[in-house]
């Protein structure tokens, strides 16, 4: 019985996100009333309920609901104890949505918030180069984007992008080339950015995020119709 509620609340709301990337929607796709009640007794299940939550928003670019669930989600700060990759994770995407909201805002909270993901990150990469260092590298690219260091950024995306592909993590792959595209649209690279995002899009449909995909391929035809 435990181990089922364990599974309830920590693999469902993962399930979930797998099947909105993927396009599937439906009853399947709601929290059921348990997982309801293990949430307003447990901060351990909230927790991962707000960060597929977060990740969700994050991917899909709803600026909005990211920043509502992230400070939802900080309101859980409690341990996962050797749910290992759960914390880690929670770091890596915390950092990018801070940076995010920092940028949008200009507002240093945050961007103390993404300087103290990726410091913790690095502490990841001393250890594991293999599991890390692309999300290093593009924890670094974005707070140089915050800092304007245009130069600076450009590289470390590439070199995200890089080490992704390297090390085989092709969801990691593709959100690198979408932030490194939206970093070229901002600072008036369209056409580069355009670029960035087709490659994105390949990425993330070799990953199977067919909703991602198209999402972004609309955008991008959005985004042409507009410059034509």
């Amino acid at each position: 019985k435990q181990k089922h509620v364990l599974y309830i609340g920590l693999m469902l709301p993962l399930g979930r996100t797998v099947s909105t990337l993927h396009g599937n929607s439906g009853p399947d796709n709601v929290p059921t009333k348990l997982e309801d009640e293990l949430r307003a007794n447990s901060p351990m299940h909230s927790r991962p309920y707000y960060f597929n939550k977060i990740f969700i928003a994050f991917i899909f670019r709803m600026y909005d609901e990211t920043k509502e669930f992230t400070i939802k989600f900080s309101n859980f700060n409690v341990g996962l104890g050797s749910a290992y990759v759960h914390n880690t994770m929670h770091k890596f995407y915390s950092g990018l949505v801070a940076y995010w909201i920092g940028r949008e805002e200009g507002d240093t909270k945050w961007l103390r918030k993404g300087n103290e993901a990726k410091r913790t990150i690095k502490k990841f990469a001393d250890n594991s180069k293999w599991n890390f260092e692309n999300k290093l590298y593009l924890l670094n690219a974005e707070s140089k984007f915050c800092e304007r260091d245009f130069e600076s950024a450009e590289q470390l995306y590439d070199a995200a992008i890089s080490s992704a592909k390297k090390h085989k993590f092709l969801n990691e792959e593709a959100i690198s080339l979408e932030l490194a595209a939206i970093f070229y649209l901002e600072t008036g690279r369209r056409k580069k950015s355009i670029t960035y995002f087709s490659r994105a899009i390949e990425k993330y449909r070799e990953w199977e995020a067919h909703a991602k995909a198209l999402s972004l391929v609309t955008y991008v035809e959005e985004l042409v119709s507009r410059g034509s």
